[in-house]
């Protein structure tokens, strides 16, 4: 793995490594994340659930490493769009953008969950 600036790799007792990220820019810390997601779709997207925080779905859409990375750098929902070919940054157009709270991935690493409020 490429050394980091900022970052601290430290080997638990169980053998096992860590890495922590000291104040990482959005990008950083975006491409980190992306590191961890995997896809089994062949366009290399991954299936993303949009929700509130009491957890009521809002959307099924997709994401791709720079989306990710776009969501972190602006705090906001930026998804890919598939009809577009590029980013989607929810709002843009319609003035109902969503805030950005939280980033999750499920327990296999294939899906994530955006936590949102919607504006």
């Amino acid at each position: 793995m490429a050394a980091m600036v900022g970052a601290v790799s430290k080997t638990r007792k169980d053998g096992h490594g860590t890495v922590s990220m000291v104040d990482p820019t959005p990008a950083q810390l975006g491409l980190s994340y992306a590191a961890c997601m995997k896809t089994d779709r062949e366009d290399g997207l991954y299936t993303t659930v949009v929700c509130t925080r009491s957890g009521e779905a809002l959307g099924l859409v997709y994401s791709s490493k720079e989306s990710v990375v776009a969501a972190l750098e602006c705090g906001r929902g930026v998804y890919y769009s598939r009809s577009r070919k590029g980013l989607w940054r929810k709002g843009d157009t319609s003035g109902h953008y969503q805030t950005l709270h939280r980033l999750d991935l499920d327990c296999d690493g294939d899906a994530l969950r955006f936590t949102v409020t919607q504006r």
